[in-house]
């Protein structure tokens, strides 16, 4: 499918969450680049990309990641904790509380969350009130 559409964005993600899967993350990354460099419309894209950039420990580019899914969708509640987490990591605590409190504006009660991300909800909730 790529020979025919290189920038094909369901044939890019699948490869790039087949790669993150089984630890190939510079292929995700590389995959997921593509998808974003062809499309990047989705703020799912840019956050698959930001998650495989985390776990290669490139901040730069997780945090550039980040910026383009809030651009796309600012109340996008994944990247709204993926930048809240990454803040706290880097030890920026007053703009992490910040960032937390905007996850717990825009989340769903938890007991309306799906179960993967009720925990860092919770984290929010907990970090917002430091």
């Amino acid at each position: 499918m790529l020979e025919i559409d290189p920038s094909h964005a369901r044939t890019l993600t699948t490869l790039g969450l087949r790669a993150f899967r089984k630890g190939n993350l510079q292929e995700a990354r590389a995959a997921f680049q593509r998808l974003v460099d062809g499309n990047g419309t989705e703020p799912q894209q840019w956050i698959n990309l930001a998650l495989a950039c985390r776990q290669l420990k490139d901040e730069r580019g997780e945090e550039s990641a980040i910026q383009r899914a809030l651009s796309l969708d600012p109340t996008e509640l994944v990247s709204l904790i993926l930048r809240a987490d990454l803040l706290e990591r880097q030890g920026k605590t007053h703009q992490a509380a910040l960032a937390y409190g905007a996850v717990a504006s825009v989340s769903p009660p938890l007991d309306r969350l799906h179960s993967d991300l009720k925990p860092a909800v919770s984290h929010a909730l907990v970090y917002q009130e430091k």
